[in-house]
């Protein structure tokens, strides 16, 4: 194990520069990702073509609340944003000192009263490995990286295989199936999500438990309206007798929050439950379905809307029809797994490339 050592950040990358604000109406569209504060997208909020300063590759941001992050490529920053200049170091090794950042500063202390600036970074002190001569062992650094790296890559190696999702080719069937739907030769039809002659059984769960109440740690997920890990806010448990069905839809009826539900579950107080009619739900039939009802209750979200049973009964989407005029499922099936396909191309090609890449490097010692 390597000694370390503390380090003042202004001393390691000189001083960190504050980006300037720029409103949100006076953004004009471009290509310059604009990074502010926040989580979401890393904190890039839009793609500009104003006239900005235009911050290196291989540079670090801290913004407003203390979190770090790593930007390979060019960006422009607005004012809660500070900079810290370390272009001259070797990619990995300031991934590492991200890292290292992110530790010390992400620590609950920066808030919308108390924002983090540059001049906070200068003053940072951060803990580093050091060398025979007490300085910075950005070689070290960047080689811990490279070998966590490498083993996430096998690991998302083994995954794919797994899954079957290496064979992201498509067959002449499903090139077929895309050329006519963006050829505009598949036939589509209104469908009511409810009521007699709707897609969907539309319920209010039997018994809704309150998040404030249950006790995590059980069996049995339970799922909430909020937006992260398919809205399973954890696990309880309850009489089974409450438990909701898997291959399900769960709806949040003020967030018009959706998602997948493949195995029984207990909900919050704010949901409702979509059992297709006619037809057993996958988790191909139910993305292709979702995607059509997030489309059509765009406009909606937290607070401006709660949806009862009956308006959701009434709301509508567009599907593909098969010859009878009924919705087209196994088009629906095949038309998920398409994209699913072309998805992982991209991922698949870029882990065979950097595997490619570490098998060169290891080949070159």
């Amino acid at each position: 194990m390597p000694e370390y050592k503390t380090f003042r950040l202004g001393d390691l990358f000189g001083n960190a520069t504050r980006g300037k604000r720029l409103k949100s109406l006076d953004r004009i569209d471009g290509n310059l990702p604009f990074v502010t504060a926040g989580e979401r997208d890393t904190g890039i909020s839009a793609f500009i073509g104003n006239n900005v300063e235009v911050f290196q590759a291989n540079t670090i941001t801290i913004d407003m609340f203390g979190s770090a992050k790593y930007r390979n490529y060019s960006y422009g920053a607005d004012d809660h944003i500070a900079v810290v200049h370390t272009e001259s170091i070797e990619k990995h090794a300031v991934i590492y000192v991200t890292a290292a950042i992110h530790k010390v500063s992400h620590n609950s202390l920066w808030d919308y009263s108390n924002n983090f600036y540059a001049k906070d970074a200068d003053a940072l002190a951060i803990s580093l490995p050091i060398d025979n001569d007490g300085n910075p062992d950005y070689g070290y650094m960047g080689n811990y990286i490279r070998e966590l790296e490498l083993k996430r890559l096998h690991k998302l190696e083994t995954y794919l295989k797994a899954k079957g999702l290496e064979q992201y080719r498509l067959t002449s069937d499903e090139e077929r199936l895309l050329a006519n739907w963006r050829n505009g030769e598949v036939m589509y039809k209104i469908f009511r999500l409810g009521g007699d002659d709707g897609l969907f059984d539309i319920e209010t769960p039997k018994r809704r438990f309150n998040a404030n109440t249950v006790k995590f740690g059980g069996k049995y997920r339970y799922v909430a309206r909020g937006e992260r890990n398919n809205g399973v806010r954890g696990y309880i448990t309850e009489s089974t007798e409450y438990l909701n069905p898997a291959n399900t839809i769960s709806f949040g009826q003020d967030t018009a929050t959706i998602f997948f539900q493949d195995k029984p579950y207990f909900t919050g107080d704010k949901i409702k439950v979509f059992t297709l009619k006619k037809h057993p739900l996958n988790r191909g039939i139910s993305n292709f379905l979702i995607a059509c009802m997030r489309k059509a209750f765009s406009n909606s979200g937290w607070g401006k809307t709660s949806f009862s049973v009956k308006v959701l009964e009434s709301v509508s989407i567009h599907l593909p029809i098969d010859s009878s005029g009924n919705p087209d499922y196994s088009y629906m099936t095949d038309f998920i797994r398409i994209q699913q396909k072309l998805a992982i191309k991209d991922l698949v090609e870029w882990k065979n490339r950097e595997i490619d890449a570490y098998k060169a490097v290891l080949a070159d010692k």
